[in-house]
């Protein structure tokens, strides 16, 4: 690696983890402002508020990508411009297209460690968070780390873990009567949540207080409505946003194999597979702004013009997402084009100012 690479690289990522830092703060701060709403229900206090402000944030850091690139790439080269470093590198003979070249390829470094946030890091602590704000504003506890024990209006039901985020799997129901005996117990291998409410469980076995030492009558599929109460429903529907893309894929095969509407999980889904090429988009946007004016010196116009694009693109990107789902557009479409659009009007200007 070449002197000037990494002196390019040390700058860009200074530069990142100061506009991370600032956009973090911020969303991180109107996300605990939210939830001072619900503190003081049930068990919900200041302490688990804050700690599921701090659970959402790496979610936040993948969202923010594209326009934290964009402000990183503008002030990193913007200092350097204002220090003339930039005139000294063109007057070695560095060309701008080979300063470009550092940037995206510390773009590329960028998006691989966002790739592994969103998958790895973000979804089980988005899903902790979730599960711990449910459970605390309910009052009692409904959901352990790994498995799910939700008391129903009749009985008891016990899920071992949701599938790609929705689906149970390895479910007991324990139904009692009137004077909290024993009625049935039911076992199932999984359960395929309808729109209606009604769960389609598989791989069912069925008990009776009279033969609870048995194998018990089998059942390739049982209709079951659970008696839930609102709360405990909400604990079982995790946000699109929480689950990693292999996962939003898997659901979307699922919901498509079983002829239920999937258009909000393969929004997001889409979403996520389009930062990449918003991201770099954004680093093409960049490259105008400050490469082919390196004796430029006002640092403040140039962020407060990757500032306006950043946010027009990032409400274009929620908006488009919005409108998708609502009116059933194509999902690949409609996110992919957002990111192709700006790309070509950052190819238009770099021709135009190069």
């Amino acid at each position: 690696m070449r002197i000037y690479e990494r002196y390019i690289y040390a700058e860009l990522l200074r530069a990142w983890v100061v506009v991370n830092l600032v956009l973090l703060g911020l969303f991180g701060f109107f996300e605990l402002a939210g939830q001072l709403d619900d503190v003081g229900k049930g068990r919900y206090t200041i302490a688990k508020a804050l700690g599921f402000t701090v659970e959402q944030l790496p979610q936040h850091l993948a969202e923010l990508t594209p326009f934290a690139a964009l402000l990183t790439v503008v002030i990193a080269l913007g200092l350097m411009a204002s220090r003339h470093e930039l005139v000294i590198l063109r007057g070695v003979g560095l060309s701008p297209v080979r300063i470009a070249g550092c940037v995206l390829k510390a773009g590329v470094a960028l998006l691989i460690l966002v790739l592994a946030v969103q998958s790895f890091v973000a979804p089980p602590l988005m899903q902790h968070a979730q599960r711990m704000r449910t459970a605390a504003v309910a009052g009692d506890s409904v959901a352990g780390d790994a498995s799910y024990w939700l008391r129903t209006r009749d009985g008891v039901v016990h899920i071992a873990r949701l599938e790609n985020g929705h689906q149970p799997v390895d479910i007991e129901i324990l139904e009692f009567g009137p004077e909290q005996t024993l009625t049935r117990y039911v076992r199932a291998e999984k359960a395929d949540i309808q729109p209606s409410g009604v769960w389609k469980l598989g791989g069912v076995t069925v008990k009776h207080p009279a033969d609870l030492n048995n194998a018990g009558a089998r059942r390739a599929e049982l209709d079951w409505t659970p008696s839930l109460y609102d709360r405990q429903l909400a604990l079982l529907d995790r946000a699109p946003a929480s689950l990693a893309p292999l996962s939003l894929y898997r659901y979307v095969a699922y919901l498509d194999a079983h002829n239920q509407d999937a258009q909000r999980y393969r929004v997001a889904l889409w979403q996520k597979l389009a930062l990449p090429l918003t991201t770099f988009a954004m680093l093409l946007l960049a490259m105008p702004l400050v490469l082919f004016n390196p004796r430029g010196a006002n640092l403040g116009l140039r962020v407060a013009l990757a500032t306006g694009i950043g946010l027009g693109a990032f409400a274009l990107l929620q908006a488009i997402g919005n409108l998708a789902f609502v009116f059933g557009l194509p999902a690949p479409l409609c996110m992919l084009t957002p990111g192709l659009a700006l790309c070509g009007i950052a190819l238009l200007w770099l021709r135009r100012v190069g």
